[in-house]
């Protein structure tokens, strides 16, 4: 199934898993590193949660040396999406409110939304970021908490 659904040929597959299960354990940690490679892939996040998973049974996570290490092309990109850290960004690259054009989800919308591309589902992000932080109180009634975001 591996090959079929990966490429990766039988053999080799095993060679790897061989390898990363010799080389977790007591008394040796094994670390998945990735790049741009699995996070722009169609897949990237399957690759990347498959790899957790892996880790987390093969007990590499919270060890030194163990884990999964994003290498990135410039400091924090990582971390400046995931708690975030920019001013200017909500978690997922998505664009902070203006106060002065953003004053409801719609226009939000209106502004930082496409009509094509990764960004044309921008609607479905920003509900999906403010229904994660307000939970049930986030409705259509109430532009889902729009209005609590700092602009």
């Amino acid at each position: 199934m591996v090959a079929e659904v990966c490429g990766v040929e039988p053999g080799l597959f095993l060679r790897v898993a061989e390898a990363l299960c010799a080389n977790s354990g007591p008394d040796r940690t094994a670390a998945f590193c990735y790049s741009v490679g699995w996070t722009q892939h169609s897949v990237g996040v399957q690759y990347i949660r498959t790899a957790a998973i892996v880790q987390l049974l093969l007990g590499n996570v919270g060890r030194p040396g163990g884990g999964i290490l994003a290498l990135r092309g410039h400091a924090s990109i990582q971390g400046s999406t995931d708690i975030p850290t920019l001013y200017n960004l909500l978690p997922g690259y998505l664009p902070m409110p203006k106060a002065t054009t953003d004053t409801s989800l719609e226009r939000y919308i209106e502004h930082n939304g496409s009509a094509s591309g990764w960004w044309s589902e921008l609607p479905k992000y920003i509900v999906s970021l403010l229904k994660a932080y307000w939970g049930d109180a986030a409705s259509k009634d109430n532009d889902f908490c729009y209005d609590y975001l700092p602009a």
